[in-house]
């Protein structure tokens, strides 16, 4: 790969899965005359996300090829919507999807055959010479802009009109002020006849939206869409309207026509919008207004925050997670580091912001369910004990913070049992972890060569009561969990000061090559892929929380109140010192 400054014609989103494909395809793009890019090139130590985010940006093209694995990726979403707002998408397709499979809002344009390499190769040429009648944006389809930022039909009109005043001459001050409320009565009239002639009868019932009516659209324009029989010798156009109640009387914007039966709309907030069809060249009615449709829209989560005054934060369902999130027994509410540290973040927002805010916690099944909220835009965070990999953020396009709590792996069995190394141990035995996990992982390469069976669980409360529950099924002989909550389990168990569960930390030794570089794992929060603005504000409260000492007051507090909860003594769940700084320079993402 070229150094991390050079740009490429061609960016090529794909699935993992694909990359033989991927390959072939940025082979036969260079032969004929383009640079490509695609992650296979991506040296260690790279910053994926800046890199993508830069070739995304200074590409002349990018092909999105999609397959029946990219259709399910929430990464190969993001980068086509990346390139759909950038006005580069150039869609190719497999032979194992349909046009009409394409996910929303994509299918709605033109797709091309991936066999079909002439034609991929003349769609790239279209978009670099700027064919505008083959970019999804053409003519009388911009992008409306947030209100407020964009000029309005009205101000566009508006330097004719003046030309044409000024050519009849000033009007004498006093004839100015005497025609404005005849001018603003007129006004009104107008509207009113416009608004009326709308539902007239005769007209013919409006036009359907086809659109994915979602509840809100986050870094994406809205992809207005309708279905109307168009009639072969009348000229026609549809008018777009958005307004800020459903009668369309508060702050009504009304749009020029559009010739296209889509429209996309990048005006921030909750707006209502309707369309009719019109004679394109008298402007007269020819439909009544469509059912009107409430959609809300903002550029980024940060832009969400501040215009709602809510923070949606994303947990786990599970209550039980060590110092990180517990429930009080005096207070019944959830407590701990995590729920200390969200609302850290939401306090420094709100000073930044000066306004008041408001975080709700919202908890969804560990895994792919709860990672998936972020880069579907759902959430503005999630925060749950998560161990930050590059395979995470790739596969649910989510981006994460820096780390606040760093841990290893840990072996957890029953007193009784004989010691000797790890790998000796769990040999023939079968092992629980925690399903969709790094210990999930670390245990299918332990057994790989089948030396011991891996048996699967939701959470590590089950894991534990399995390795307890003589009679239970499934009956494990030893768990994988993180460190600190091996520990944590290992304390729940006790007689009194007796455990009745070892643990024993995973080394290098312990680990096999293939996730070596796992051993020391970073808990972090994840965002949206896309939210650059609100991971650069969370990055820079956590650093700030680290340096003043903000951050050893909150592991210290939130560890008292565990142990107080949990009834142990003072001192008994004991911590590193600095435990958000990992021990060796192993613990690098893959």
């Amino acid at each position: 790969m070229a150094k991390k400054s050079q740009c490429y014609d061609v960016f090529i989103s794909y699935a993992q899965s694909r990359r033989r494909l991927t390959a072939r395809l940025a082979k036969d793009l260079e032969a004929a005359g383009f640079s490509t890019w695609w992650d296979a090139g991506v040296l260690a130590g790279d910053d994926f996300l800046e890199d993508i985010e830069r070739q995304l940006q200074h590409c002349k093209a990018a092909v999105i090829i999609w397959t029946e694995e990219s259709t399910r990726s929430a990464w190969v979403r993001s980068e086509a919507n990346h390139a759909l707002r950038l006005n580069k998408l150039i869609n190719t397709h497999d032979r194992g999807v349909k046009p009409d499979q394409i996910p929303k809002p994509f299918d709605q344009f033109h797709s091309v055959k991936l066999s079909d390499r002439a034609a991929i190769i003349e769609a790239i040429k279209k978009r670099i010479e700027g064919d505008k009648k083959k970019v999804p944006f053409a003519k009388n389809r911009t992008p409306i802009q947030t209100r407020g930022k964009s000029t309005t039909p009205g101000d566009k009109l508006a330097p004719k009109a003046r030309s044409t005043a000024q050519g009849a001459g000033p009007l004498p001050k006093s004839r100015a002020q005497a025609s404005r409320p005849w001018l603003f009565a007129g006004m009104f009239v107008v509207a009113l006849l416009a608004g009326l002639e709308g539902d007239r009868v005769g007209l013919r019932d409006g036009p359907e939206w086809t659109f994915e009516k979602k509840p809100f659209f986050l870094n994406e324009a809205i992809p207005l869409a309708w279905r109307y029989a168009r009639s072969p010798d009348t000229p026609i156009c549809f008018e777009v309207e958005s307004a800020r109640d459903e009668e369309f009387r508060s702050d009504r914007v009304p749009w020029t026509c559009t010739d296209a039966n889509d429209y996309y709309a990048k005006a921030n907030g909750t707006l209502y919008w309707r369309v009719r069809a019109a004679n394109s060249e008298t402007r007269t009615p020819l439909s009544k207004w469509s059912e009107a449709i409430k959609v809300t829209r903002y550029d980024d989560a940060y832009e969400r925050i501040k215009e709602t005054g809510k923070v949606r934060v994303y947990v786990s369902t599970p209550q039980d997670q060590d110092i990180f999130k517990f429930v009080t027994q005096d207070i019944q509410n959830i407590q701990g580091l995590d729920v200390k540290l969200t609302d850290l973040i939401v306090k420094s927002l709100q000073d930044q912001m000066n306004i008041p805010l408001k975080r709700e916690f919202r908890s969804v099944a560990w895994g792919i369910e709860l990672l998936r909220q972020a880069g579907e835009g759902e959430a503005d965070f999630i925060i749950s004990s998560i161990t930050h990999t590059k395979e995470r953020e790739r596969e649910n396009g989510i981006a994460f913070t820096v780390g606040y709590f760093c841990t290893g792996h840990s072996l957890i069995y029953p007193v009784d049992t004989p010691d000797g190394s790890i790998l000796h141990l769990i040999a023939g035995k079968k092992v629980g972890v925690q399903d969709q996990t790094t210990n999930a992982s670390l245990a299918k390469a332990l057994a790989n060569g089948n030396l011991f069976e891996v048996v699967i669980f939701p959470t590590t409360e089950a894991l534990r009561n399995a390795l307890l529950a003589a009679r239970m099924a499934p009956r494990i002989d030893f768990a994988i969990a993180d460190t600190s909550f091996a520990r944590a389990v290992q304390l729940s168990t006790r007689l009194g000061r007796i455990n009745r569960l070892n643990v024993k930390e995973f080394t290098a030794a312990d680990m096999p090559e293939s996730v070596r570089n796992q051993q020391w794992q970073e808990y972090a929060i994840a965002v949206g892929t896309l939210e650059r603005r609100l991971l650069s504000k969370i990055n820079e409260i956590i650093t700030k929380a680290e340096q003043d000492g903000t951050l050893a007051r909150l592991f210290e507090e939130a560890t008292q109140e565990f142990e107080r909860a949990k009834g142990f003594s003072p001192g008994s769940r004991k911590l590193r010192k600095q435990p958000w700084e990992c021990l060796s320079q192993t613990a690098k993402k893959d």
